[in-house]
């Protein structure tokens, strides 16, 4: 921390006065005043969190709080609590906006003392952090709430002195007169303003539907209105069949009755296992259609109201029997939809199921499946039944960002502790329910708490006996429980589903059958008392609860962390690119990143459990990619997988199979071939030239990540207008694709396979005949290539593979842009991407490397070293968010060649930084988050010792980012662990 006065003037006259006339870089970027705002990448929430990290107290005054803001901070309030750091907060009861369930919220938080200002009007939103030598305040616009911490426009100005600067001594000042003056929250004091308070939901920003008429309001979400498009597409194409796969409470009811509207279906049935499912379904459907009563015709145990109705509304019991059949002849609906089509099962024996029934029967112009879960734990394809046709899909991460569902709050607790043992896979049953361990699960569930005025809760554990010792326990102290397992039928899961929703029990013990297919919208808080099989279990026990539903706010998600071998499962489940790369799942365990205003957070000791499964698990085996492939062949039908499906469905990244050299997968045909057990299908046989394009293809075009190399291709074979350079060039710029002059070049040394070490292509079996050849800025297909193209089948492997290359890559990357910020990159990437002339010997990168024309050197920083063999162990840190310390080669000082151009560059745009936190997690010794371009700020002559612990020569160089290190980004590559 730089303490002078001099550093504070300056900052001070860079920030108030004039920003010309000081170098930025000299001066102390934790004193800077800046502007903290939810934008881009950032959040308030994380520079609140970064602060508490760090500061010895804290002191905060808010004058409106919600639970859901306040959640998002306790795990690390409780952190702090392990640390001995204590805090003071100032709320007020001011237009009664706080609900006085927060009140009690706070009590909860044992190392925050809180005060309520006697004041009428306090307005206040200020943080105040005391760290060692220096205060930092944020003040502005953000109260706690969910919405100002993480989606709101919120402007806040954060400033930074040492603790004799005048300005953070009258906000400090300030903030103990107000202390002073305040009074002690008390129970007491919490029972009397409760007493007072009046509910409303206006003030508090919630939209009141009372006496609006709901059906002007149903209009396509953003979900549906791509969806529509879809289906209308589909039937374009001549499809009789499709699935809908969208997350619980995304809106596929009202988006079926939406398509019956665009196709204006004369005769609809629809069919449902559950009454009470099949009444909703009505009620949606006829504020989205409309018309008469007599229209709509409900066909269940209970009714038979209007048989010969224009919609028919039939439970799957009653559909499925003879005389409902005889009543309808086989074409007398035009469109036929199965909700929860999940449940479509085969029969035993040679016997129809009740699905079955129906589907074998009825002959629809069009039939519509919709559910949430379409895998089965059973090997049963729900696929085949809609002619493998997904129409469309929205993930629960796609639908939390686009706000159709509730956010939720996930805490990753430490488990129970028994005798310095955590719990783990194989803890016996008498210690998985003992009482210290629910008194332990009640301390946790009390703490991170649930949102509304009474607890609603689903917990998940392992055994039926675990369950009912643990309702046992739990009603013993007085919570309302009770357990539902596979043993309960459809009717007592119904019955305790309904004692739940009205308050009769406070939580549902439950083995596995809520995992899926049963949506309770009424769920506030889901516990995991189990060790988590899949990401994929995982999205389907957290989306029970996800569904909006009146005064709920959000959903608690409490999940305890044993010694599961499984439990990193969690971090993959959010991430879209699904890499095998153990630093990025670090990244995403330490600093949690979510979309929209809900949270991601681990306790500390959690982490720590998490990161050593990191450790010890191989995400590069063989059996996970045979697991990933025959799983997308279900989904596709048991139709052989190729690299579009394992983009649309699969759990592995595309690129991963090529570049993970021990999976030895040279093209998609050698995997293909090790993954599928069917011995009867006839694989085709490539000649070698055909194999030798296809391996360079896969490993060298499809993994390489600029869209350009993959688009080139594919225009020159499949795009006969396009055959010119300046051609080439318009599509760049018409896809907004970035490239500069020497692009093109860079990509017909590559399509050439003059770029390429001898080396590499030999290692990829890619032969030495390139495809392309350039003639005066006209590009040509080589005759050899040509040729490979009478092969129809070599065709289809190749179109695949570029359009599921340029698909991936944009999904992944920033296509404008010449490298994407917090991305991952190989060596080799970078210095292909930045237009070398010629690929480099890994060996002689290094650390770094310059280009002969001196336009880019691309750094590439390991922070932790660990064991290294190097003679000389660097010391690369960071020295703030836009600030490093970097060490050049050994035996290097400020005449030799590439370092003098180093020390000299002042200016953004030669030096590119990569930077990856350690080889001792990770293992894999590669890859690189891409921090920007930097500058040089100092450098300076330094000595450092060998192996022999004799004086080697160095430079230390300090470098500027151009743009600061994003804080999740940056508290995982900084984090000591």
């Amino acid at each position: 921390m730089v303490n002078s006065s001099e550093e504070i003037v300056k900052v001070n006259q860079f920030a108030y006065i004039n920003n010309e006339n000081i170098n930025v870089d000299e001066l102390a970027s934790e004193l800077q005043p800046q502007l903290v705002t939810n934008k881009d990448s950032e959040t308030v929430l994380e520079y609140l969190l970064q602060e508490l990290k760090t500061a010895d107290t804290f002191m905060f005054a808010v004058a409106f709080i919600t639970e859901s803001g306040l959640i998002g901070l306790k795990s690390t309030f409780a952190d702090l609590a392990k640390r001995g750091i204590r805090g003071r907060l100032i709320t007020s009861n001011y237009l009664q906006f706080n609900n006085p369930k927060v009140y009690r919220e706070l009590l909860k938080i044992k190392n925050i003392d809180v005060k309520i200002a006697n004041i009428d009007g306090f307005h206040t939103k200020t943080y105040i952090f005391e760290h060692v030598d220096y205060i930092s305040v944020i003040v502005g616009s953000s109260n706690l709430t969910q919405n100002a911490l993480k989606k709101n426009v919120e402007w806040n100005l954060k400033v930074t002195s040492l603790k004799q600067g005048d300005i953070t001594q009258q906000i400090k000042n300030n903030f103990e007169e107000l202390w002073d003056q305040a009074a002690i929250l008390t129970t007491l004091w919490i029972d009397n303003y409760q007493r007072q308070f009046i509910q409303n939901t206006t003030d508090r920003g919630m939209l009141s539907t009372n006496n609006i008429d709901i059906s002007k309001l149903i209009v396509p979400n953003k979900m549906q209105n791509i969806a529509l498009k879809e289906l209308k597409n589909a039937r374009k194409h001549n499809a009789k069949k499709g699935l809908i796969v969208a997350a619980t409470g995304t809106g596929k009811t009202y988006l079926a009755a939406m398509d019956v509207k665009q196709v204006n279906a004369k005769r609809l049935l629809f069919v449902v296992h559950r009454e009470g499912i099949l009444k909703k379904s009505l009620m949606s459907f006829k504020r989205v259609l409309g018309g008469n009563e007599e229209d709509y015709g409900l066909i269940s145990g209970t009714s038979r109201a209007n048989s010969n109705a224009k919609y028919i509304f039939a439970t799957i019991n009653m559909a499925s029997k003879e005389d409902f059949k005889h009543t309808y002849t086989p074409d007398f609906f035009d469109y036929i939809i199965i909700d929860e089509a999940h449940r479509i099962g085969h029969g035993q024996n040679g016997s129809l199921t009740m699905y079955e029934k129906i589907l074998s029967y009825f002959k629809p112009q069009f039939l519509l499946g919709m559910t949430a879960t379409p895998r089965r734990t059973d090997g049963m394809n729900v696929y085949e039944y809609f002619d493998y046709n997904v129409v469309y899909e929205i993930s629960l991460s796609d639908a939390l960002a686009v706000e159709l569902l509730t956010p939720f709050h996930y805490i990753g607790v430490t488990d129970f502790e028994h005798n310095g043992t955590i719990i783990d896979d194989n803890t016996q049953l008498k210690y998985l329910v003992s009482q210290e361990r629910v008194d332990y699960l009640i301390e946790k569930t009390d703490y991170y708490g649930f949102a509304g005025e009474q607890l609603k809760g689903l917990i998940f554990v392992s055994r039926i006996k675990e369950a009912e010792s643990l309702s046992q326990e739990l009603n013993r102290r007085g919570y309302k429980t009770t357990t539902v397992s596979g043993t309960d039928n459809q009717e007592i899961r119904e019955s305790k589903i309904k004692k739940l929703e009205v308050g009769e029990f406070d939580y549902l013990i439950t083995v596995d059958v809520f995992n899926e297919g049963i949506d309770i919208p009424c769920i506030n808080q889901v516990v995991l008392m189990r060790p988590t099989q899949s990401s994929i279990i995982f999205l389907q026990q957290l989306g029970r609860g996800l569904r909006k539903y009146k005064n709920k706010e959000y959903v608690t998600v409490i999940d305890f962390i044993g010694n599961y071998k499984n439990n990193y499962m969690i971090p993959m489940a959010f991430d879209k690119a699904r890499q095998a790369d153990k630093e990025k799942i670090v990244k995403n365990i330490i600093s949690p990143k979510m979309e929209g205003v809900s949270t991601i957070n681990f306790e500390e000791i959690a982490v720590e459990k998490i990161l050593n499964s990191v450790k010890n698990i191989k995400f590069d085996s063989k059996i996970v990619f045979k697991e990933a492939y025959l799983d997308i062949k279900q989904k596709n039908g048991n139709n052989i997988p190729f690299l579009m499906d394992f983009l649309k469905f699969g759990t592995i990244n595309i690129t991963d199979i090529f570049s993970i050299k021990k999976l030895k997968f040279k093209n998609l045909l050698d995997y293909q071939k090790y993954a599928d057990d069917d011995e009867s299908i006839n694989w085709p046989n490539f000649n070698a030239q055909e194999r030798q394009y296809l391996n360079f293809i896969y490993n060298e075009i499809l993994c390489s990540k600029r869209i350009t190399e993959v688009f080139t291709l594919y225009n020159l074979i499949f795009k006969e207008d396009i055959k010119t350079s300046a051609q080439l060039l318009k599509t760049f710029k018409e896809n907004s694709y970035y490239y500069d002059k020497e692009t093109l070049s860079s990509i017909q040394r590559v399509l050439t396979f003059d770029y390429f070490l001898p080396t590499t292509l030999k290692n990829n079996d890619c032969g030495s005949i390139g495809i392309v050849t350039v003639n005066q800025n006209n590009w040509f297909l080589k005759p050899e290539f040509i040729s490979c193209l009478d092969n129809k089948v070599f065709v289809q492997y190749v179109k695949d593979a570029l359009i599921t290359g340029m698909q991936y890559l944009q999904n992944i990357y920033r296509n404008d842009q010449l490298l994407t910020i917090n991305e991952k990159y190989l060596r080799k990437d970078v210095i292909r991407i930045l237009n070398w002339e010629k690929e480099q010997n890994a060996q002689n990168v290094g650390g770094y490397i310059m280009r002969k024309n001196k336009r880019f050197l691309p750094m590439f920083v390991t922070l932790k070293k660990g064991n290294v063999k190097n003679l000389v162990a660097y010391e690369d840190h960071f020295t703030s968010r836009d600030t490093m310390i970097w060490y050049s080669k050994s035996k290097r000082n400020l005449d030799s060649p590439t370092e003098k151009v180093i020390a000299h560059t002042d200016e953004y745009g030669f030096i590119q930084v990569f930077v990856k936190k350690s080889d001792e997690i990770t293992k894999d010794g590669n890859s690189f988050y891409y921090l920007g371009s930097a500058k040089v700020t100092a450098a300076t002559l330094a000595t450092h010792k060998n192996k022999d612990n004799k004086d080697i020569n160095l430079i230390k160089f300090e470098i500027k980012l151009q743009k600061p290190v994003d804080y999740d980004l940056y508290t995982a590559l900084t984090i000591d662990i």
